[in-house]
């Protein structure tokens, strides 16, 4: 079985996400395993997403390149 989730999705919307998941993939046990992804979601209160170095130039531009097309078929931005 293939389910492609945006990151978007997750950081926006974590046991939804899951739950769609395990809808998508028939697979068995959301009940038992919902109170204890829960659990783990609520730890991630104060968790920052890594910060990273702006790119030069050429690297983006190469990343367009090779890229682009993943970008705009998940409708990511491109800059």
């Amino acid at each position: 079985n293939f389910h492609e989730v945006a990151f978007a999705d997750v950081e926006r919307d974590p046991l939804g996400v899951v739950q769609d998941n395990y809808g998508a993939l028939s697979l068995p046990g959301i009940e038992t395993a919902l109170p204890k992804i829960s659990a783990y979601v609520s730890t991630l209160t104060d968790y920052e997403k890594n910060r990273f170095a702006e790119l030069d130039e050429s690297t983006k531009q190469r990343l367009r390149n090779e890229w682009g097309g993943y970008y705009q078929r998940w409708g990511y931005e491109i800059e």
